[in-house]
């Protein structure tokens, strides 16, 4: 296996040749014993996706809300709402390895958080997210 991990501030690039299993892994490192990760899902593409997908990422949504976590603009999906916002993102919870590689398998490049568990969205104090890279 293949690892290179380089902490900027504000954020920290993962380099790799993982498998998802091993992906889903160390996301789990970063969940603690009073916190939950949650994974986002653009609402407009809801329609995309089977029912079973539907169904998985609706039944563990925690927030929906349109917060670009990112710490740079240019990786904003394209603007389709009013006042410069992105489009909706849905914020749901997987706790289990099985549940994160399945939310891997609906994005591959996906963006996560972490945060306490009860607390207010904009108190997440880990994003990660997996970006295409190409040596």
């Amino acid at each position: 296996m293949n690892l290179e991990i380089n902490l900027k501030r504000p954020y920290g690039v993962i380099k790799h040749n993982m498998s998802t299993e091993n992906i889903a892994d160390l996301i789990r490192l970063f969940i603690e014993k009073d916190s939950i990760v949650l994974f986002s899902f653009y609402e407009r593409n809801m329609n995309l996706f089977d029912v079973n997908t539907q169904n998985f990422i609706s039944e563990r949504c925690v927030f929906v809300n349109s917060e670009w976590v990112l710490p740079w603009k240019e990786s904003i999906p394209h603007w389709n709402e009013p006042n410069q916002t992105p489009p909706k993102i849905m914020w749901f919870s997987v706790m289990q390895k099985e549940d994160i590689i399945k939310a891997i398998e609906i994005d591959h490049l996906f963006r996560c958080i972490v945060l306490k568990k009860d607390s207010d969205f904009k108190q997440h104090f880990n994003v990660l997210f997996h970006q295409e890279y190409y040596p």
